[in-house]
């Protein structure tokens, strides 16, 4: 029989309505705030509290990248954050159902709970999240188990990388069994995916792999789920994973501790679900860690789980420090005002390079696409930061120019596919955009720049825009003209 659910904590037993204490942070407002020099949002979280919405950290390199929030609940996608999500983008105004999750089960006790507030959540328990420049940390404690999971994506290759560290401060051994759960999207919607995943395993890795062969742009792509320590047990059916009455949120397999079945089969829900079985010394620790990502073949799926699971955490970590540290520390402001030294300092610029420029994601838009205007003011934003960002989106933008002067609004950049509209500003941010930087740089070398039209149907009378791939023409013409 499948393990029961959880029972509702009453309000008073939750600490529903009590907030964690601010110590240590400037700017609390009952949920968070920030740590001493604004580089980290720090939020708290006690019973069933959550954030008024959804505050999460988007943490991508150039063409991959998640977003998770304060709870725990992630999206990652690969390529496009639109058209080619690998696990759930949720975009939902009233909840933030996890599509990833890590669970944790004690024999001992015949408990589960989670390092995350997102799943299998524990009223009893204080959730702290650290969202930093390129990495999210989730910090919580259950009896004498105290658990670190730290996220973070290779600043090259399409891998995400969680860490968990659990440490035993009790008198006897912990015996545990873990659970790293993706449910598969692969495309733009799982309700339009799931029917044609394949999922797979890789026999070097043991890692879960997954395909879906019927996508119209990424159909040739591999997700997968490995880890860097030894796997137990597996599944590919999420209907085994949560139960015929269970959630993300609490998983009946979870529950009840299951030992997954190996169950690899197309036509069935398709998630991957990895369990591994550990013991802990009394006052010990255990150190797991999971791939999630994504490669052009099996064999470089493969090839990347090898690659990544060998790789010193702590220096990635440092890695990643640093080259936050060299691009954010170019402009460093001090005035009177808390917040807006953190926000220029740290978030701003790092919000408009990782979401706006690389993502191109958020909790309610994951567009994918490259808008003309919109980049355009991005970049300006970071000039002083790095100004090669700035002509390279300049040139970028200038090749999606009709003949006619309108330009797209916006395009997909796989396949250049976009939309022609009425819209009169975009150019005018091209000519600015363009004055700043030659004004900023210097680099006035940028108007002999020689870029090509791109053509497609004109717009008819009482047509406000048109969604089409244009053709890209031999007929070219410097920036300046």
């Amino acid at each position: 029989p499948s393990p029961p659910l959880p029972l509702p904590v009453p309000a008073s037993q939750a600490g529903a309505d009590i907030a964690a204490d601010g110590r240590g942070l400037s700017l609390w407002n009952g949920y968070g705030g920030f740590d001493g020099d604004g580089r980290h949002y720090v939020t708290r979280l006690t019973g069933r509290r959550v954030t008024p919405q959804p505050w999460i950290n988007v943490i991508s390199n150039a063409s991959f990248g998640f977003h998770v929030s304060a709870e725990g609940a992630g999206f990652t996608w690969s390529r496009n954050s639109r058209d080619y999500q690998l696990t759930p983008w949720s975009n939902d105004p009233v909840s933030n159902r996890p599509g990833e999750g890590f669970y944790v089960f004690d024999h001992a006790s015949g408990k589960a709970f989670s390092p995350m507030a997102a799943t299998v959540r524990d009223p009893s328990m204080t959730y702290e999240t650290w969202h930093g420049q390129g990495f999210s940390t989730f910090r919580s404690k259950r009896g004498p188990l105290s658990m670190d999971l730290t996220q973070v994506v290779d600043p090259v290759d399409p891998v995400k990388i969680s860490r968990l560290r659990i440490q035993n401060s009790g008198s006897v051994p912990a015996r545990l069994r873990v659970y790293a759960y993706a449910e598969w999207v692969l495309g733009g919607h799982r309700s339009r995916t799931a029917a044609t995943i394949v999922p797979a395993r890789d026999t070097a890795t043991g890692a879960m792999l997954a395909q879906n062969p019927y996508g119209l742009d990424f159909g040739e792509r591999v997700a997968f789920l490995g880890a860097s320590h030894p796997i137990h047990s597996v599944t590919a059916d999420r209907s085994e994973f949560i139960g015929r009455h269970g959630t993300t949120e609490y998983p009946q397999a979870v529950l009840g501790g299951l030992a997954l079945s190996g169950r690899i089969e197309a036509g069935d829900d398709p998630c991957a679900v990895v369990a591994s079985d550990i013991d802990i010394p009394a006052g010990g620790d255990v150190t797991l860690s999971w791939l999630l990502g994504d490669a052009a073949t099996p064999a470089e799926a493969s090839a990347l789980v090898q690659t990544h699971r060998g790789k010193d955490f702590d220096q990635r970590l440092a890695d990643n420090e640093k080259a936050w540290r060299g691009f954010l520390d170019t402009i460093q402001v001090e005035t009177p005002d808390e917040a807006m030294n953190a926000m220029v300092n740290h978030w701003l610029p790092y919000q408009s390079l990782a979401c706006r420029i690389r993502a191109r994601s958020a909790f309610y838009q994951a567009s994918g696409a490259f808008g003309f205007r919109d980049q355009l003011q991005d970049t300006l934003a970071l000039l002083a930061h790095d100004p090669k960002l700035a002509r390279d989106q300049i040139l970028n933008a200038a090749r999606r120019q009709f003949p006619e002067g309108d330009v797209q609004h916006w395009w997909l950049p796989r396949t250049d596919a976009g939309v022609r509209t009425m819209i009169s500003d975009d150019v005018v941010w091209l000519a600015h955009a363009t004055a700043r930087y030659i004004e900023v740089t210097g680099d006035a070398a940028i108007l002999k720049e020689q870029l090509p039209f791109i053509d497609g149907q004109q717009l008819g009378e009482g047509e406000h825009d048109a969604f089409f791939t244009p053709e890209i023409t031999k007929n070219t013409a410097s920036l300046y003209d």
